[in-house]
């Protein structure tokens, strides 16, 4: 190939990209909101993106389901952070000023949560206290790490 022809072919793809852009949007978000169907329309090889699909799930329903075969329905990013959206959009306003989501965003990781809670302790404070309160009973639990579940089951009740 000579560089000429390099040239003109780099130019195409500089002409398209907007194109590629909004396919690969268009795609991104296919893929978030589960739309399988979609998914496999968008991609570059539909038929073999279908096919692979339909190995490890290959009947009609699982092309409306909310996860893949990657991580399963338990384990799915995607799902589990449309959860937490979901769940942040039900809080109501005391609950999102005491977790800093003033305008609907999670509060960065690092920051400080603010306020006060109920018996007048700060959120800090309430979250030393469940650390401490943990801390007891791992000491008490003999501070080991692979534990009975029976006694740990024991212990949580006495928690509550």
């Amino acid at each position: 190939m000579s560089r000429r022809d390099d040239l003109q072919l780099r130019d195409r793809s500089d002409e398209s990209q907007p194109t590629q852009q909004q396919r690969d949007g268009a795609l991104s978000r296919a893929r978030f909101d589960f739309r399988w169907t979609d998914q496999f329309n968008l991609g570059l090889d539909p038929d073999t993106a279908k096919a692979y699909h339909d190995e490890t799930l290959p009947k009609d329903a699982h092309k409306v389901a909310h996860f893949c075969s990657m991580c399963g329905p338990k384990f799915c990013s995607m799902k589990i952070t449309q959860d937490v959206r979901d769940y942040a959009a039900t809080l109501g306003d005391n609950e999102k000023a005491a977790l800093n989501l003033g305008d609907g965003q999670l509060a960065g990781v690092g920051m400080s949560i603010s306020g006060v809670l109920e018996d007048g302790l700060s959120a800090e404070a309430l979250a030393k206290a469940g650390m401490a309160q943990m801390s007891q009973k791992f000491q008490s639990m003999g501070e080991q790490l692979y534990l009975d579940a029976e006694k740990v089951k024991a212990s949580n009740k006495a928690l509550s």
